[in-house]
């Protein structure tokens, strides 16, 4: 999330044994204790179980193989037609010059012809799921076979959902629901290429809460984005509950009601 890619870690991390579809069955054989995934450490790290770590694993191969030169230091832990594959990937949807060279990579001819087709569309999960009321928006998204995507955004009624006790969500139902903004931004790249591209949102310029949603050769994606935050503080006084709303800052909100 913090966007930071660090090699050392990740081949660490790799070093840890675990169950999983793209670890080599010699790696396993050696008969070290493996990770298990699946277990929850919430009580100590707040955090929730890893579960699959396929695409964190694929994220990471994908974003070194686009400037590597070969894919051989990560071996001993992955299995060598996965590397292959992602390698002749990163490659091919990257640009990287000699198309056959890439495409010799791949174990069935018909991959090539899959990645072409392909459609991209998605948040970077280094987007900010927060921002201060004042603070300009800008979301950036991997894109990839679009050359026409439809950029949407909705600003959430957060009263109406609060009385209702829902929280605002991506996958809100927005059926009936006006966009505040929508425009069209056209793009010329082959379809075989993935560009990261920033989409600048002046329409979040206020407090609230607002779902971006973009369309684009049959793809949707949305993201949740909230313009400052209030929170409650409760304490016992002489006279029973005492409520304090605070915002983002952690400063008190004078006019706030409840």
């Amino acid at each position: 999330a913090l966007g930071t890619y660090d090699r050392e870690r990740f081949l660490a991390y790799l070093a840890l044994p675990r169950p999983a579809p793209y670890v080599p069955a010699e790696f396993l054989r050696r008969g070290e204790p493996t990770a298990d995934l699946s277990r929850n450490f919430w009580p100590l790290t707040g955090l929730p179980a890893v579960g699959n770590d396929e695409p964190l694993v694929r994220d990471f191969l994908l974003r070194f193989f686009a400037a590597d030169e070969e894919y051989k230091p990560f071996a001993p832990y992955v299995r060598e037609d996965v590397l292959k594959d992602l390698f002749a990937e990163a490659k091919l949807v990257g640009g990287s010059g000699d198309v056959e060279r890439w495409v010799s990579l791949l174990d069935n001819p018909a991959r090539l012809k899959e990645l072409k087709d392909r459609v991209d569309l998605s948040f970077a999960p280094s987007n900010r799921p927060c921002y201060a009321p004042g603070e300009p928006v800008s979301l950036e998204v991997d894109v990839k076979n679009v050359a026409s995507l439809l950029v949407k955004v909705y600003e959430l009624n957060t009263i109406a959902l609060s009385r209702a006790g829902k929280e605002p969500a991506a996958d809100i139902d927005l059926d009936g629901l006006p966009a505040s903004e929508e425009r069209i931004l056209a793009f010329t790249e082959p379809p075989l290429r993935r560009v990261r591209r920033r989409i600048d949102l002046p329409a979040l310029d206020r407090r609230g809460a607002f779902v971006v949603e973009l369309i684009g050769n049959g793809r949707i994606s949305r993201a949740l984005v909230r313009k400052g935050r209030f929170d409650l503080l409760e304490r016992l006084g002489t006279a029973g509950h005492v409520f304090s709303v605070v915002d983002e800052a952690g400063q008190g909100v004078r006019d706030a009601s409840l």
